[in-house]
C-alpha cells in the first residue's frame, strides 16, 4: 500500500473508550499519519458526554501482505503495549464482512479485535478500514516450518469437540464431525459410511416434516450405481420402504442383478434358447436328410 504508515508515525488516535464497536472517521491523506476522532457511541451517533481521551499508535514494521491489505506491528503509545493493525482498502465493489465477523468472534484460537477504525488515502475516493488486532508474533507457517526442519512433530494439543461447538448442539452431531475430522486420512469417515451414521436418522423418517408441515424432499432417489456402490449400507441408508422398492428394481444392492444385469441375463437366455431351437432345427433337417437318404437308398 502506498499510504503505508512508516516506523515512528503515529498511525491513528481514537477514544480509548469506544472500543472495537466504535468506529472513527480518519483522516491524514498521505499516511504518515492519521487522525481519528468519533463521538464515542457504538452506534455512530455523537454524545458530548463520551470521553475525548485517545490512543495513538505508532506504526513499527510491515509484518503481512495480501491480496486486500497490510498489517503492520505498531505500539500503543500510552501503554507500550504492541498490537497488529490490519489496513485494508474498502472497495466500493465489494461487501467486507470481516469487521462484522470479527466483533462476533471470542475464541481462544482467533485473535483478538481490539479498537477499529477508518482512514483515507492519497485519493479522496480511497477508505480504509483498519483493525487494531492482538499481536502473536509468530504464524503457523513459520511454526510448523520449524518443527519441519528438526523434524518433529508439532506438539498441538487436542480440543474437545464437545467444548468447540454449543452446549446445545446433539451429541450424534458431534460424534459425526469428529469421525469426519480426522487427522489421519485413513481414519476418516468414508462418504457411505457417513450416511449410516445416526445424526441422519431422523431424514429416514417417514413421519419427518418441513417447518411448513410439509413432506420432505425426495433425498433417497438413488439410482442403479449409486444402489450398488452403497453395497451392504444401502439397507441402513435408505428408509425401509425405499430400500425395498430399490430393491426389487435393481436387485440385491452390490450385486450384478440390476436392470442392466437382468437384461443381460434375459438376452443370455433368449440367445440360449435361439441356439437350443437352432440345434433342435439343425438335427431334424439332418434326421430328415438321413431319412431322405435313407429312403433314396432304398431305391
Amino acid at each position: 500500500m502506498s499510504d503505508a504508515p512508516r516506523a515512528g508515525d503515529a498511525a491513528v488516535v481514537v477514544p480509548s473508550a469506544a472500543g472495537p464497536e466504535a468506529l472513527a472517521e480518519g483522516s491524514g491523506g498521505s499516511g504518515r499519519e492519521a487522525s481519528a476522532h468519533t463521538g464515542g457511541n457504538a452506534d455512530g451517533s455523537s454524545s458530548r458526554k463520551a470521553p475525548r481521551e485517545s490512543i495513538s499508535y505508532s506504526a513499527a514494521r510491515v509484518i503481512g501482505n495480501g491480496s486486500f491489505g497490510v498489517v503492520f506491528q505498531a505500539t500503543v503509545r500510552e501503554t507500550g503495549e504492541t498490537v497488529a493493525i490490519k489496513k485494508v482498502l474498502q472497495d466500493k465493489r465489494y461487501k467486507n464482512r470481516e469487521l462484522q465477523i470479527m466483533r462476533m468472534l471470542d475464541h481462544t484460537n482467533v485473535v483478538q479485535l481490539k479498537h477499529c477504525f477508518y482512514s483515507s488515502g492519497d485519493k479522496p475516493d480511497e477508505v480504509y478500514l483498519n483493525l487494531v488486532l492482538e499481536f502473536i508474533p509468530e504464524t503457523v507457517y513459520r511454526v510448523s516450518r520449524h518443527y519441519g526442519k528438526v523434524k518433529k512433530a508439532i506438539p498441538i494439543k487436542p480440543h474437545p469437540w464437545a467444548k468447540v461447538f454449543r452446549s446445545r448442539t446433539t451429541p450424534d452431531a458431534i460424534d459425526l464431525v469428529a469421525k469426519m475430522l480426522q487427522y489421519n486420512p485413513s481414519l476418516r469417515l468414508k462418504p457411505m459410511d457417513g450416511l449410516t451414521h445416526a445424526f441422519f436418522d431422523e431424514l429416514r423418517n417417514p413421519e419427518t416434516r418441513l417447518p411448513n408441515s410439509k413432506p420432505l424432499p425426495p433425498l433417497f432417489d438413488f439410482n442403479e450405481h449409486e444402489f450398488h456402490t452403497a453395497g451392504a449400507d444401502a439397507e441402513r441408508i435408505l428408509p425401509s420402504a425405499i430400500f425395498a422398492e430399490l430393491r426389487e428394481k435393481y436387485g440385491p444392492p452390490g450385486g450384478k442383478t440390476g436392470a442392466s444385469a437382468k437384461a443381460k441375463a434375459t438376452g443370455g437366455a433368449a440367445e440360449a434358447a435361439g441356439d437350443a431351437g437352432g440345434s433342435t432345427q439343425g438335427g431334424g433337417s439332418s434326421a430328415a436328410d438321413a431319412a431322405a437318404n435313407g429312403t433314396g437308398g432304398g431305391h
